[in-house]
């Protein structure tokens, strides 16, 4: 029993290590998003509405925070979308609600917060540098009958480099520890063990 009780565990193990998973979380202080297969946990984007690019930089760094970068925010885009972008070269995607892909989306607003609202609308869009310094914004639009999904929205904004966006916030990053799938399996055999030695006692 106790055999096939630790080949389910173990098997479990390996195979929720496959696939990445997105969850809402908490560190203590802040509401943040948790992304496995990147190990990164990630700032609700509402912490940073209202704020500069660099002065959200300035105000988290003393916790850890970073800045995204461009690679790690299109890894996180496309691990939760799980789709190929389609239209300009900027990433921009557009989709019909009543698919699965707005369950998405709402999921997005739900983890990364709302940063901007209205009684058709809701959307939380974020900065960040991509590889040549240029600040790019990214995120998602949930409308009425109209999702949005930016993975590189199209525009010019420079400004916000020092200025503040009362409808943006900044994607910030921590890297985190999260046991390898052979390290949980060792725990799990060790504790396995353990009982036994107990039980032959």
């Amino acid at each position: 029993m106790l055999l096939r009780t630790l080949i389910a565990v173990l098997t479990f193990t390996f195979i929720g290590s496959a696939n990445a998973t997105i969850i809402n979380s908490n560190d203590g202080t802040y509401n943040t998003v948790l992304d496995s297969s990147s190990n990164l946990e990630w700032l609700d984007l509402t912490y940073t509405d209202n704020l500069s690019y660099h002065s959200a930089l300035a105000n988290f760094a003393s916790d850890g925070w970073r800045a995204a970068t461009e690679t790690e925010f299109e890894n996180m885009m496309d691990s939760i979308f799980s789709v190929g972008y389609v239209g300009n070269s900027y990433g921009y995607m557009q989709v019909n609600d009543g698919t699965a892909l707005s369950d998405k989306v709402d999921l997005f607003n739900l983890y990364f917060g709302v940063t901007t609202s209205s009684s058709s609308y809701s959307s939380s869009y974020g900065f960040y540098l991509d590889d040549s310094n240029v600040l790019r914004l990214g995120g998602v639009y949930n409308g009425t009958t109209i999702n949005q999904i930016y993975r590189d929205y199209n525009g010019d904004y420079s400004n916000y480099l020092s200025n503040p966006n009362f409808s943006v916030g900044t994607y910030l990053v921590k890297t985190i520890s999260v046991p390898a799938p052979a390290t949980i399996a060792l725990l799990v055999l060790g504790l396995a063990g353990l009982r036994l030695s107990r039980k032959a006692k």
